[in-house]
């Protein structure tokens, strides 16, 4: 068996470079947990760790949708893409939730969608006009 050495890390550190940004992070932390599972359990790579570079993970995108942008793609949109939409949109709900929602979820007397959220806290909001008149269109 070879034992692993710092231009072993040289080169993991020169492939994990070679893509974009997010994936980079995400790769030298692998990289490093592989490493410490090797000193751990094999006592085997001492120090290494610390050669694996460190690259920054990526900030957040800071852009949003102009009003008008938004509008084309909601004109755009078949009506199940428009409701998944507006639901993510309008009300926040996230895109995974709001893809199993449907009319079942929806009191048409009261305007409101009730679900279970991710985290399994029944949640009851109030829904646009908007997606009251698409959520209408399906009851029955």
């Amino acid at each position: 068996m070879t034992a692993i050495n710092t231009a072993h890390v040289d080169l993991m550190n020169a492939w994990a470079m070679r893509y974009a940004a997010g994936t980079r992070h995400k790769r030298a932390q692998a990289i490093r947990q592989q490493l410490r599972y090797l000193i751990a359990r094999h006592r085997a790579a001492y120090h290494l760790e610390d050669d694996v570079i460190r690259p920054p993970k990526t900030k957040p995108r800071n852009v949003t949708a102009t009003e008008a942008e938004r509008k084309l793609i909601l004109e755009a949109a078949p009506p199940r893409l428009l409701c998944w939409l507006l639901m993510c949109s309008d009300l926040a709900i996230r895109s995974g939730t709001a893809a199993i929602l449907g009319p079942k979820h929806y009191d048409p007397g009261a305007a409101t969608l009730t679900f279970t959220t991710k985290y399994q806290a029944i949640v009851t909001l109030p829904v646009t006009r908007a997606l009251a008149s698409l959520l209408d269109q399906c009851i029955d």
